[in-house]
């Protein structure tokens, strides 16, 4: 069995939840021709929690601690790819991060979508929370503030007010 760790210095939710895909997309690869592999997810202690049911299973391991490394172990480092791309490609940037991941690590990129698997008591609140404040109209959610400010899309007050008028508020 291939022991697979996947390995991201970020202090963004956003970049997390994108990791789900890629190593989706990954570990199938590695299902297809070797078996279902042991996976480990190294993120900041924080950010676990998105990967708390997924179907993988994987082994949770909060950056500080000990990484599993060695023969047998591919270590996918999703921390600097997005960096080396980016740089290179700006201001024309074709790939998203998932797919930057995947592509630095030697597989195909399938275009796997992020999915976050929650518990039934998870499930019962967040659609509780989505009736009580859709309103019978389309909820859309809008990550209004980066981690990194250099991030923050400058005209988001705007956006914000014509996404309300497309949502009916």
């Amino acid at each position: 069995m291939e022991h697979i760790v996947f390995y991201r210095k970020t202090r963004g939710l956003g970049d997390a939840i994108m990791m789900i895909g890629a190593m989706d997309d990954i570990c199938r690869q590695v299902e297809e021709r070797s078996g279902p592999p042991h996976v480990s997810v190294c993120l900041q202690e924080k950010l676990l929690p998105v990967f708390w049911n997924h179907p993988r299973a994987p082994r949770l391991i909060p950056l500080g601690q000990r990484v599993p490394m060695g023969p047998g172990i591919r270590f996918c480092d999703f921390s600097t790819a997005c960096a080396r791309y980016e740089a290179g490609a700006e201001p024309h940037i074709a790939r998203g991060r998932p797919e930057i991941w995947v592509r630095s690590c030697g597989f195909n990129y399938e275009g796997s979508p992020p999915r976050i698997h929650l518990d039934d008591v998870e499930r019962t609140s967040a659609q509780a929370y989505r009736r009580s404040i859709s309103q019978g109209g389309p909820v859309i959610g809008v990550g209004y503030k980066s981690i990194e400010a250099w991030r923050d899309y400058p005209h988001m007050d705007e956006l914000v007010h014509q996404l309300s008028k497309i949502a009916g508020g």
